[in-house]
Order: C-alpha cells, then structure tokens, then sequence
C-alpha cells in the first residue's frame, strides 16, 4: 500500500489556562509561528494569525502536492474555562475562535480534513458562525 503524508497542523488546547486576557491570542500565534518555522514559510506578521493561517495552508499545499490535514484537540477549552465566570472574557474568546476557525471556510482548497474534538456539541459553543455547521459525527469521549 503507498502510504501518502499529508501536511499536518495539530491545535492542542488541552493544556493551556485560557483565563487570563490574551492567553487564547497568544497561543494561536504561537501555533502559527511555530508551522511556520517548521515549513520554512516567512509568513506576514503583520496579518492576523488566520490569515497568516490561510496562507500557510495554500504554502504547504503547493509545496508538498496535498491537500492540508487540521486537527484541534479540546476545540471548546478557551471558552469553557472562562464560562459563566467571565462573560467579557468568554466572549472575546468566542470571537477570537469564530475569527480562526472561519479560516476552514476560507481554506477549503487547501484542506484534506478538519477534526476537532471537544465536550460541548457545536452548536452550542457558537464559534462556528463563520463556516457551515459541521455534522456531529460522534462527540462522545473515550
């Protein structure tokens, strides 16, 4: 069987404490750059990071010949750490994750497939207004 490698980007937000102001930002940047490095892309700092997103995906996929893999672990964890604790501070990260996640509309051309994993159904988390409801395939945990 030809195995065929795919350009992957893994989001993990499992780890981080997103209850601080500018900690969610912070992170995607962080991820951004650091595909960036690993790609060899001099990607626009200037942009924001899902623009600077976009343009890495069509990078990797005119580098490599395929399509882009996304996968997000914990897709919902900024917004859950701050819920019904911090209301300005839950919507800022809805906004911030609206404005990211949006960038797989966009990106569509460049993209195999996304995966996100998460508790909260997604309809729920309305971070989605951006990109055409996902189906729920199974959002159930091991």
């Amino acid at each position: 069987k030809d195995w065929k490698v795919y350009p992957v980007f893994h989001i993990d937000f499992n780890g981080g404490n997103f209850t601080e102001k500018g900690i969610l930002q912070k992170w995607i940047d962080g991820f951004v750059a650091s595909w960036e490095r690993d790609m060899g892309f001099e990607g626009n700092r200037e942009l924001p990071s899902g623009l600077r997103f976009i343009e890495l995906l069509r990078y990797a996929h005119e580098k490599t010949g395929r399509r882009a893999v996304v996968l997000v672990d914990e897709y919902d964890k900024p917004v859950l750490d701050v819920l019904d604790v911090n209301k300005d501070l839950e919507e800022e990260h809805r906004n911030i994750l609206k404005g990211f996640y949006s960038v797989f509309k966009g990106a569509d051309e460049h993209l195999q497939f996304v995966l996100l994993t998460g508790v909260t159904k997604f309809s729920q988390v309305s971070v989605f207004s951006g990109f055409n409801q996902p189906k729920d395939i199974s959002m159930h945990r091991a």
